[in-house]
Parts: C-alpha cells; sequence; structure tokens
C-alpha cells in the first residue's frame, strides 16, 4: 500500500507536532536549570530532525507501509511525550520523568525511521 498525498501531510504535520515537543521538552528543562537533560533532549531533538528531512527527502519516492498503523503509532506517542512534558510542573528532580521522555522522543525517532528505511 502506498501513501497518499493527504497521508503523507498527515505524517509530516504529526512529525512537526512531535518536534515541536521535543523542542519544548528542551526550553523546559533549562528554565528549570536542568542544563545537562536539556543538553541530552536537545541531541534527541536533532535526531529527531534529521529523521524528519530525511523523510522530507523522500517524499518523492512511493511509501510503502502500513499508514493508519504508523499514523496511529505516531499520533499516540507524541500524545504520551505532550502530556509527559506537562508533568514538568508538577515534577521536582525526577529522573523517571525525564527518562520517559527521552524514552518517547526514541519511540518517534523510530516511527521516522521506519518510513525512510
Amino acid at each position: 500500500m502506498t501513501f497518499d498525498q493527504d497521508e503523507r501531510e498527515a505524517l509530516i504535520d504529526s512529525f512537526s507536532t512531535a518536534l515541536g515537543e521535543a523542542n519544548k521538552l528542551v526550553v523546559r528543562l533549562k528554565f528549570r536549570g536542568k542544563k545537562e537533560e536539556a543538553a541530552q533532549a536537545a541531541r534527541k531533538a536533532r535526531e529527531l530532525s534529521s529523521q524528519i528531512d530525511r523523510l522530507l527527502t523522500s517524499l518523492m519516492d512511493d511509501w510503502l507501509g502500513r499508514a493508519a498503523e504508523i499514523q496511529n503509532d505516531l499520533e499516540t506517542t507524541t500524545a504520551r511525550l505532550q502530556d509527559a512534558i506537562d508533568e514538568i510542573g508538577s515534577q521536582r528532580d525526577n529522573a523517571a520523568w525525564f527518562v520517559t521522555s527521552l524514552s518517547l522522543l526514541d519511540d518517534v525517532i523510530n516511527i521516522a525511521a521506519r518510513l525512510v528505511a
């Protein structure tokens, strides 16, 4: 099955949303004085941005795969990332929260990689 134009646009929109959330995470960590964590999150955001760039480059080729499944995975993961970021205000030096946030960014990066592999 190939992705139609609407599906491609929806995927790019979802990845853009996830990248925005990743950047929001970096900013919030910096505001909390978490320099090391912010640097780690920034590396993940750059990795995601790189995957998105690869994905955009491949748009001229047909994407083979499962559009609905990938879109669902991406939306679910991005929503979980948004929830994790929203918890920043209620968390105080919670390492588990940070690990979860980075793990969710890895999930989004892996979803992107599935499309360009």
